[in-house]
């Protein structure tokens, strides 16, 4: 590998193998060849990442640490990095072969310009474990953003995004304090001093896993309650943006749990984890939870299966979503 490469491409892994190949398969596809590939394995349980990682040894450096979390794997590829840009990668998502090269150009074409550039990210398309595209996402950005931000991670997925090293040196890296929202917790702090850009493609596939960490509501809610008491301590914000700001995540919080129970009852035909769920959305704000929801609580005692045919459940085609950041009010 290149010593001194234009890009560092980090991937943190934890008992990953089920995917990782994917992943690294899909940097090595890439157009753009001015990187190098580090894995930083969190402590894996079996030595099958490790395996994987051997096969492409001379095109790659592993690194395997104690387990401490996804925040402290992809800080130590940060650190054992030399690449001018950063950029992330999990071990379950891919990249279209163009992306590495699009975000350099772009990247370089800005600075030229004496653009004050943070980070650049890419639209993402989200799919299953088949790999079925399910729906497609972008908003664009261009320019500062923060006080957006504060209300939406626009950016999304930490897999489409490349950074300047030097903005971390000068922000710091992922917090290791948050099990969860810390990608959301660094962007804002980028976003607080430089501009955000976003590359207007799908260049991500970003897998949506059933049981995977994301589909963990309460940690999300509480790691999300963390980073809005740094928005709220922020010295800049006036008072009824912070009021804004409580309300708005309050609502996030809720629906975040209400979805979360819908797939238990629609998906899973899971009765008993939906109620717990949706009690829990409740205390949060009782206001997202009204008849129709109280009709699925109600039948689910007696069949979930039922609620579904209630639904009318039907297999959706694949959305795509795109709009300009700077049309959100808030």
């Amino acid at each position: 590998m290149d010593m001194n490469p234009m890009v560092s491409v980090v991937i943190p892994t934890f008992n990953g193998e089920k995917y990782l190949e994917d992943a690294i398969l899909s940097v090595f596809a890439q157009t753009y060849k001015d990187y190098e590939l580090i894995i930083v394995d969190d402590g894996s349980k079996t030595r099958e990442v490790e395996k994987i990682c051997k096969k492409y040894y001379d095109r790659l450096k592993y690194i395997r640490q104690e387990n401490r979390g996804i925040s402290a794997a992809r800080n130590n590829g940060i650190v054992n990095s030399n690449g001018k840009y950063i950029a992330l990668l999990d071990d379950d998502d891919l990249w279209a072969p163009e992306k590495l090269e699009k975000q350099v150009k772009y990247y370089e074409e800005l600075k030229r310009q004496g653009r004050n550039v943070g980070l650049i990210y890419t639209g993402h398309q989200v799919i299953g474990e088949d790999n079925e595209v399910q729906s497609s996402f972008l908003y664009k950005s261009s320019g500062y953003n923060y006080k957006i931000l504060l209300f939406i991670d626009f950016i999304g997925t930490p897999s489409s995004v490349m950074v300047d090293k030097a903005v971390l040196d000068d922000v710091g890296t992922f917090d290791e304090a948050l099990a969860r929202s810390q990608d959301f917790d660094l962007w804002l702090r980028i976003a607080e001093k430089y501009e955000i850009y976003s590359i207007n493609e799908f260049l991500i596939k970003y897998r949506n896993r059933a049981g995977s960490f994301s589909k963990q509501p309460d940690i999300k809610v509480r790691c999300t309650n963390l980073v809005l008491g740094k928005m709220l301590a922020d010295a800049s914000l006036d008072v009824g943006v912070k009021n804004k700001l409580v309300e708005h995540h309050r609502k996030v919080n809720a629906l975040r749990i209400k979805n979360i129970a819908y797939e238990h009852l629609f998906i899973k035909n899971d009765g008993k984890v939906f109620r717990e769920y949706i009690r829990r959305g409740y205390a949060i704000d009782k206001r997202y939870f009204g008849v129709r929801v109280l009709i699925y609580y109600l039948f689910s005692f007696i069949s979930p299966e039922l609620c579904g045919k209630i639904k009318g459940l039907k297999k959706e085609k694949a959305k795509e979503f795109i709009v300009d950041v700077k049309s959100l009010k808030y």
